[in-house]
């Protein structure tokens, strides 16, 4: 299975990705209507579930999104949106809706994440350069040697992160 059959699958079933994000959007906006100081306690841990169902599939999105445009440029107008929009728009408003009551350090794992999506960005932006600069030949071999790079230097990232806040 490849991502792109993975993204395929995803525009054949969009009724149940279009139910997915409504109803992360509407358990977080009722879940901002509930929370107050003495019940916090009780659904940080919903929270925190929330804002990985909503960030996880808009990261991916985002950058399967610049992928798409920036190495195969593709037209932006031909881009399935319940596959590449919708999830960074959602992501967008529950996060929105979630950081007016909350603050996101409350959360519990949002600081790991907000550094695992930093790093991913970072990596991101060096590939980009890599393959516009045209270092290297690796590049007109496929998708492969490019996976193999951003997992490279994601490792090196990730090890001088790690050494920079411990």
């Amino acid at each position: 299975m490849s991502i792109q059959s993975i993204i395929e699958f995803l525009g054949n079933h969009q009724i149940a990705v279009l139910i997915y994000f409504i109803s992360v959007t509407l358990i977080s906006f009722v879940a901002v209507k509930m929370v107050n100081k003495e019940n916090f306690g009780i659904l940080k841990y919903l929270f925190c579930a929330l804002v990985y169902a909503v960030t996880i599939p808009g990261v991916l999105a985002i950058f399967l999104t610049l992928y798409a445009l920036l190495f195969l440029r593709a037209n932006f107008l031909n881009l399935d949106l319940l596959v590449f929009i919708l999830p960074i728009v959602v992501m967008g408003i529950s996060l929105f809706f979630l950081n007016k009551k909350i603050h996101m350090k409350q959360v519990p794992g949002f600081d790991k994440l907000s550094s695992l999506i930093i790093i991913i960005a970072i990596t991101f932006g060096l590939i980009f350069l890599i393959q516009k600069m045209f270092i290297g030949i690796i590049f007109f071999s496929g998708f492969m040697p490019i996976v193999v790079l951003f997992v490279i230097i994601f490792v090196v990232l990730k090890m001088a992160w790690n050494k920079l806040s411990s």
